[in-house]
């Protein structure tokens, strides 16, 4: 029931806007709203795991092929980010020498 409104739906937009998270949110939220009012017909509880896998379904036909913005910015590699974190935090010491060095020559 679901499954089959929302293939009719997905294909009668263009493949090329299957991405298009504008073009298909009403889409996705209809299908997501069916299948809650499925499991409360049948007095199940939401999520479940028959949904959980017909949303991975989902996905993996439809979606798969989608970058999202986490895709897009990859992690900096590990030696930048240890020398960008360990040139601060070196330094703390030396900071905290200075001052107390300069609080002692005050007295």
């Amino acid at each position: 029931m679901c499954w089959k409104s929302f293939h009719i739906k997905m294909e009668n937009i263009s493949k090329d806007h299957w991405c298009n998270w504008g073009k298909v949110i009403r889409i996705y939220n209809d299908v997501s709203s069916c299948m809650e009012e499925l499991t409360m017909y049948f007095s199940c509880y939401y999520p479940n795991q028959v949904a959980h896998d017909f949303f991975n379904t989902i996905h993996s036909q439809y979606f798969q092929g989608c970058l999202s913005e986490e895709d897009m910015f990859p992690d900096a590699p590990s030696d930048v980010v240890l020398t960008l974190t360990l040139i601060p935090v070196s330094l703390i010491p030396i900071m905290v020498f200075l001052v107390v060095w300069k609080n002692k020559a005050l007295d």
